[in-house]
């Protein structure tokens, strides 16, 4: 009986090896399928695939977790870490556009958006809204405000009352953050604290701004409601009125 289960699992190993390209060196290095070169990086496991109908979706890896019933335990489809004990780079998590098409190195999005079509080539590119724990630094934020994209439009002027008055009556404060607790009681709690940790450094920096519920009272539009019920500031579009 033995001999009979280890013969099934050699045949079928010939056959995923035959027909997949599923190989195994000699260090446990499993490469699957097509592949180009990568020269001198040494791969645990590599995928790929080719396919030579354009209006067929080509995946190299697709990792899917799904968690049933009651719990906080976190559902991820792909996880990565790096770590190096040298000055050497680490990346978590990498993509790259390679081709001349249009498309993102890294693509992100709150349901299913394959086949969605970019016009033009990015670095990233998400589609539903994104929060950073932090701080994020670019040279320029640009929010489009082309002619095409608008409707509606008047001036501001003509909703009555002095623009002037309104901006003395917002109230430019000086403040702290409070610290930052977990919404959740993830089960790794220590790469949790330390996430908390990081992003608590400035916890004494002074800020400047503007209390979101009362300029609610001024101009609403410029107040946002998060997801998690906290209300935020709209900066970018208050540079206009001021």
């Amino acid at each position: 009986m033995k001999r009979f289960y280890l013969l099934s699992v050699l045949m079928v190993m010939f056959t995923i090896s035959a027909n997949a390209q599923l190989e195994v060196n000699s260090l446990g290095d499993v490469r699957i399928g097509y592949y180009d070169s990568h020269g001198s990086y040494k791969i645990n496991l590599l995928a790929g695939s080719t396919a030579d109908n354009s209006s067929v979706a080509n995946i190299g890896i697709m990792g899917k977790s799904v968690v049933t019933g009651y719990g906080t335990a976190a559902s991820c489809g792909v996880y990565g870490m790096a770590s190096h004990s040298y000055t050497g780079m680490c990346y978590g998590v990498a993509g790259s556009l390679l081709s001349n098409s249009n498309g993102a190195g890294v693509m992100g999005g709150t349901s299913d958006f394959m086949g969605y079509n970019l016009y033009g080539k990015y670095a990233g590119y998400f589609l539903g809204n994104f929060d950073v724990v932090g701080s994020v630094t670019a040279p320029s934020i640009i929010q489009p405000s082309d002619l095409q994209l608008s409707d509606n439009i008047t001036s501001i002027s003509s909703r009555g009352g002095s623009a002037l008055n309104k901006l003395l009556d917002m109230n430019v404060v000086e403040y702290t953050r409070k610290p930052l607790i977990p919404s959740l009681k993830l089960p790794d709690t220590v790469s949790v604290e330390k996430v908390l940790q990081d992003a608590n450094v400035d916890i004494d920096k002074k800020h400047f701004g503007l209390i979101a519920q009362e300029l609610q009272t001024i101009y609403p539009e410029l107040v946002v409601k998060g997801q998690d019920g906290y209300l935020g500031v709209n900066y970018i579009e208050l540079v206009p009125i001021l």
